[in-house]
């Protein structure tokens, strides 16, 4: 069962990523679970690909995505069971769902809505995705200042259902802690 846990510093901490762990302990085992992390890098590795071959060419996607791999913390956050890749994936998604914003593809509410879940599962993998949530508010207000196609009114409307996306796919994590740590 679930019960509080003082003597263990991290168990108020959002637990997002452990029960996806979990999940993959429980349908294969500890194998299925370190595919995990692996896994995701693979995606976050296809997802710059793509990001940077829209912007600068293939060459440069290609780069991209070598260069995040090389870095010597994401290789070991690769083989082993840790928050860090799951934070990493869903931030990215989180920003890249609101910089693929462009005349093409225009801030919608569906689309604020979609980054504000994916930055709140990046806070339910750590408190310190928090940072996560504010580069998307920014991106926002950067959108407003910058596409005089749309209201003011319709930013603030997306803003506050990207704040509302995130906060509703935190909140277990904050009614967890209540419950258990008051």
């Amino acid at each position: 069962k679930i019960i509080p846990t003082d003597h263990n510093i991290y168990s108020g901490l959002p637990l997002g990523t452990e029960m996806l762990y979990g999940l993959g302990l429980a349908l294969g085992g500890e194998a299925v679970a370190k595919l995990l992390p692996w896994t995701l890098s693979l995606v976050i590795l296809c997802l710059i690909t793509k990001w940077v071959k829209r912007i600068a060419g293939l060459d440069a996607g290609i780069f991209a995505a070598v260069l995040f791999y090389s870095a010597p913390m994401v290789g070991v956050q690769t083989w082993h069971s840790l928050v860090e890749m799951f934070w990493c994936f869903f931030g990215l998604l989180s920003i890249l769902t609101l910089l693929g914003i462009d005349e093409q593809n225009p801030l919608t509410p569906t689309r604020a809505a979609l980054a504000g879940v994916f930055a709140g599962l990046a806070l339910g993998t750590k408190y310190n995705a928090g940072g996560i949530f504010v580069m998307a508010l920014a991106i926002l207000v950067r959108q407003m200042a910058t596409n005089p196609r749309n209201t003011w009114g319709h930013y603030l409307r997306c803003v506050a259902i990207l704040s509302g996306a995130a906060f509703a796919t935190f909140s277990p994590w904050i009614v967890k802690n209540l419950i258990l740590y008051g």
